[in-house]
């Protein structure tokens, strides 16, 4: 796989010489795919948590949930953050469509490795069939993960508009 040069990159918002995250993004070639599996890998988390919380205290499963979704959320909503300050230095450079991508990345991949894990035996919350994890648990995470992401782009970009 070739790895992109620091023009590609610095045009998909990342800065060849910011250490660890620009390194595995030349690796994978495309910073979306960083982007995407990391969302998946909080995403995938929460629910093997909530999965884990319930089975000791079934009692609090809306609490569980409404915290698992603030952290997916708050997660992807930082990331966005960043990238919407990084898309400020950078002019020509808007990180929506690369969230977009990622965000559909996260779901399918979410969906898939909560399958993984449910079928080798981890209690995974909310579970469902093949179908229904690949399709509509796959758009529900790149809603939250796309829609958190731009909010906290547009967070960014706001508050520089307000300083101006």
């Amino acid at each position: 796989m070739p790895i992109p040069s620091s023009h590609v990159l610095t045009r998909h918002g990342i800065d060849p010489r910011a250490g660890a995250p620009a390194v595995i993004a030349r690796a994978l070639g495309d910073p979306r795919l960083v982007r995407g599996a990391g969302c998946a890998g909080v995403m995938v988390s929460v629910r093997v948590l909530i999965g884990a919380l319930l089975d000791i205290w079934p009692q609090h499963g809306a609490f569980f949930r409404g915290a698992g979704a603030v952290v997916v959320v708050a997660t992807a909503a930082a990331w966005g953050a960043r990238d919407g300050k990084r898309a400020d230095r950078i002019p020509g450079t808007d990180p929506t469509l690369h969230w977009l991508a990622a965000g559909g990345i996260a779901g399918v991949a979410a969906g898939a490795g909560a399958l993984l894990l449910a079928r080798c035996g981890a209690r995974v919350y909310g579970i469902g069939s093949v179908l229904f994890e690949l399709t509509a648990g796959a758009a529900w995470t790149l809603l939250l993960v796309f829609v958190a992401a731009t909010a906290g782009k547009s967070a960014t970009a706001g508050k520089k508009w307000r300083t101006r």
